[in-house]
């Protein structure tokens, strides 16, 4: 009975209930301000290098002089990097909220993120991607109560968004410029792409992936050669127009950063996004690897 008793909940009276709100708005609003404070101070410290007379970097100034790790420093500054730009379109007066255009063309107000995990689900947006991700986060949490997982859900649901309309941008049937293609070179093509896929299921057993990249360059020179269009440098690196092809034709791109422990999707005009954030580089490297064995995901 007394188990019982401690796992069904106890209902506050309204005075109860009250506090509680009032003290946890306390503790969300010291949360707050100290993470965003203690990021801008340690930016500026990082930034002017005033750890100069005393140590050759940051990070040893960090481990030795604060009893900060460099990692958990560098968490701290980028959370706070995120907070200046939220906070550019931020009342400047209002600290606790930003005032942002809705779509009925009135204003919005959004509470800033209530931690430093919230802000850090953001690292590696771009600024316009953060305001919006943060804009969805808002809108789509449950009761209104954000956590940092929420915030990652969102960036993983707009990332994949993003690439689902690139995919059926690239379904689209094509205009006949020179985008047509036969029965023979779709098989072909097909039957390169099957082969590629086996080598990668056997981790590259037979022929290794220079070799394979050395067939394509082998392609672009004969495109070059016999063509009307010049395909220079050919190698690892793929030119922008060509890019652009590759995700006409329903490939997606994608680079691993492993300082920032991010995840990011090559959209078009050169633009990067991210479709998802680890907390750990084993996770991350798992993950990337995964992507990279669907035939149609590349590296960039």
């Amino acid at each position: 009975m007394k188990e019982d008793f401690f796992l069904t909940p106890v209902p506050l009276t309204k005075k109860e209930t009250a506090l509680r709100k009032k003290l946890e708005e306390k503790v969300f609003s010291t949360v707050r301000g100290f993470y965003i404070e203690l990021g801008e101070t340690l930016s500026e410290i990082q930034a002017k290098k005033l750890y100069k007379s005393t140590h050759h970097c940051f990070a040893d100034y960090s481990r030795e002089v604060l009893d900060m790790g460099k990692d958990y420093a560098y968490r701290y500054i980028k959370a706070a990097e995120v907070i200046a730009n939220l906070l550019t379109i931020v009342n400047k007066n209002e600290l606790e909220s930003m005032r942002i255009l809705s779509t009925n063309g009135g204003q919005k107000e959004l509470p800033l993120p209530q931690n430093e995990s919230q802000a850090r689900a953001l690292v590696g947006l771009t600024p316009e991607e953060q305001r919006e991700v943060w804009q969805e986060t808002i809108a789509t949490a449950e009761d209104g109560k954000v956590t940092a997982a929420h915030v990652r859900k969102t960036v993983r649901d707009l990332g994949y968004a993003k690439m689902k309309k690139q995919v059926e941008r690239a379904k689209r049937p094509k205009k006949a410029n020179g985008r047509r293609k036969s029965e023979a070179f779709a098989l072909a093509f097909k039957g390169f792409l099957d082969a590629v896929q086996t080598e990668i299921d056997s981790k590259w057993a037979t022929t290794d992936r220079l070799t394979v990249v050395r067939h394509l360059d082998g392609i672009r020179g004969a495109i070059s050669e016999n063509g009307n269009h010049r395909i220079p440098n050919p190698g690892y690196a793929i030119e922008a127009s060509n890019t652009e092809k590759l995700m006409d034709a329903g490939f997606a791109i994608y680079q691993m950063d492993e300082k920032k422990l991010v995840i990011r999707m090559l959209l078009h005009d050169d633009q990067w996004s991210v479709v998802e954030q680890f907390d750990e580089k084993k996770a991350m490297i798992e993950a990337f690897e995964n992507i990279l064995k669907d035939v149609k995901n590349l590296r960039g």
